[in-house]
Order: structure tokens, then C-alpha cells, then sequence
């Protein structure tokens, strides 16, 4: 059986609610709800959301999930996930946490820096994905395909010249 999903408003932001399956909805110019997408940035996904004064606010969905479901971010911590995706915004996967467990859980689940710089660079991946699943690869280098995932996701310009060499 599924849990049901329940939504609630978003304190500051008139118009916006969030669910508990991480889904971010808005009706500021129609009566009905409609289910917003928001755009992807440094793996987690990040909405831009209308305060009342008109003007536009990043926020990160992660963020707004345990904002309003877990209660306001205690000083000192961050928002993690527990099962290391950044896309995975279930209230239930998601915790106010120290800088520090936030690292070592990038260990524990296989995305850590040094995992990730023992991939080759993301044109050589995109190569291997033509005829190999994320999985497979992620096999082959000693890393979860989550890491895999974040490699081809990241902004990897500085790290790796155009040829998929390191710099």
C-alpha cells in the first residue's frame, strides 16, 4: 500500500504548496493547481518561486520539503538525502543534518570527490553509455551509478578539457 501524499502551503511564497512526494504546485494565475517543473542545478532541483513583493527567489525543493514538513533549518545544519540523490525529494529521504554526516554520506553512497575523479571525462561516459548501462560502468570503476549520474549532470567544464581529458 502507498502512503498518500499530503500538501501543504508555503510559508512566504502566496500561491505555492509542496508535497510530501517532493511534486511543487502552484495556482497564482489560475484557480486550479497545476503541477510546476523546476530546473536542475548542482544535482537537486532548484524552483524559482514569486514572493508577494513580485520579485523572483531561488530556492532549493529539498529546502522547501523540509521547511514546511520537518520545521525550519536548525543552526548549524544542512538538508541532506539519505539515499544520496539529490532528485529524490520524498519527505522521507530527506533530514536536517551537520556538514559533516552530509560528507560522510557522500562516501557511504558512492559520490564522493575522489570516487567521482576515478571516472574518465563525460564525453569518454557518454561513449560507454552507447553500449553499456550506468550500472554496468559504474561496475567497471569501482562507483554507484548514482555517481555515474552526477558526473554526466555536473558542470564539468573546469575539470575536463574538450577532448574528455583531464585539464
Amino acid at each position: 500500500m502507498s502512503k498518500r501524499i499530503e500538501y501543504r502551503e508555503i510559508p512566504g511564497f502566496i500561491g505555492y504548496r509542496v508535497g510530501s512526494d517532493g511534486s511543487l504546485w502552484s495556482r497564482r494565475r489560475k484557480l486550479a493547481w497545476r503541477r510546476l517543473h523546476p530546473g536542475r542545478s548542482n544535482g537537486h532541483y532548484v524552483a524559482r518561486l514569486r514572493r508577494w513583493t513580485g520579485k523572483f527567489v531561488p530556492v532549493p525543493v529539498h529546502h522547501l520539503v523540509l521547511g514546511v514538513f520537518v520545521g525550519p533549518r536548525p543552526e548549524g545544519t544542512v538538508a541532506c538525502h539519505n539515499n544520496g540523490d539529490g532528485y529524490d525529494n520524498r519527505v522521507e529521504n530527506l533530514r536536517w543534518d551537520t556538514r559533516k554526516a552530509n560528507a560522510a554520506d557522500t562516501v557511504r553512497h558512492g559520490v564522493h570527490r575522489h570516487q567521482v575523479s576515478k571516472l574518465p571525462g563525460p564525453a569518454m561516459l557518454q561513449l560507454l553509455l552507447q553500449s553499456n548501462s550506468p550500472r554496468q560502468i559504474a561496475r567497471l570503476y569501482g562507483v554507484t551509478p548514482l555517481a555515474i549520474r552526477r558526473a554526466l549532470d555536473r558542470d564539468t567544464s573546469r575539470r575536463w578539457n574538450t577532448d574528455g581529458e583531464r585539464a
